[in-house]
């Protein structure tokens, strides 16, 4: 099958970058950064220039994509959340995914599945209270930019893809994430 990982230089897209081309699957890694950065080397995997925010030539290499995986977004823990780091944790997550699904609609074979990645910011703070995929949203910034993110991918939805949102949490690993 054929992957678009759109944040596949980052840690997560890494190790599913790797995982995919073991199994036989070709990867298209939409980066914002030139050369191979974080790119597993293999004839599977190609490393596709984008900004993110608009259609390029990605659009066109990308075509007939089986799944599309949108992993974008600056990193939540990188510095403190001033109202202009807010914006652009947001900014990083949503016009990303608003860019993939305008390229995805342009496509006459559309991809069965989208997606994202969120997080279980989304809940808000429970407390000790157990969460679920059907619990409410919770309050804060987290939660909002969760909404506004999921709501975005759900949008793919009209396209007749079937859509997921991934809520991560912290993210641990032997060569990364959030140990050093």
């Amino acid at each position: 099958m054929k992957f678009v990982i759109a944040g596949g230089t980052g840690f997560v897209g890494q190790q599913l970058s790797r995982l995919l081309v073991e199994n036989g699957h070709e990867v298209f890694i939409l980066s914002r950064h030139k050369g191979n950065r974080g790119a597993s080397p293999s004839d599977l995997v190609h490393l596709v220039q984008w900004d993110g925010s608009s259609q390029g030539p990605w659009v066109q290499e990308c075509q007939g994509a089986d799944v599309v995986v949108n992993l974008s977004g600056a990193s939540i823990a990188d510095s403190r959340w001033t109202d202009k780091r807010k914006q652009e944790l947001t900014d990083s997550r949503v016009q990303p995914t608003r860019t993939l699904l305008q390229a995805i609609q342009s496509w006459s074979n559309k991809p069965h599945t989208f997606i994202t990645a969120s997080g279980v910011g989304y809940y808000g703070d429970t407390g000790d209270t157990p969460v679920d995929e059907a619990s409410r949203s919770g309050h804060g910034f987290l939660a909002k930019l969760c909404r506004e993110w999921e709501g975005e991918a759900l949008k793919g939805e009209a396209m007749g893809i079937r859509v997921l949102a991934v809520r991560f949490g912290m993210v641990l690993g032997v060569d990364g994430g959030a140990l050093p």
